[in-house]
């Protein structure tokens, strides 16, 4: 479980038998409007110490990011 610089927190885990493949859970926050949302800046922070790609979310219906 990390911390992150949001307040906000995460699960990174990853397997014995995918040993090159990470699972990400990011915690997600109720908007106004009672939509879940994403923070774009947790999963930015949580890949780029790992030189890994920050993925296109633009066309992702759920969760909202933000």
């Amino acid at each position: 479980m990390l911390k992150l610089a949001s307040g906000r927190h995460a699960l990174v885990t990853n397997y014995d038998d995918f040993p090159k493949s990470i699972e990400l859970s990011l915690e997600l926050t109720e908007a106004r409007d009672g939509e879940e949302v994403a923070y774009l800046s947790d999963l930015v922070e949580i890949l780029t110490p790992l030189q890994c790609p920050i993925p296109d979310k633009s066309r992702v219906g759920f969760p909202t990011w933000r």
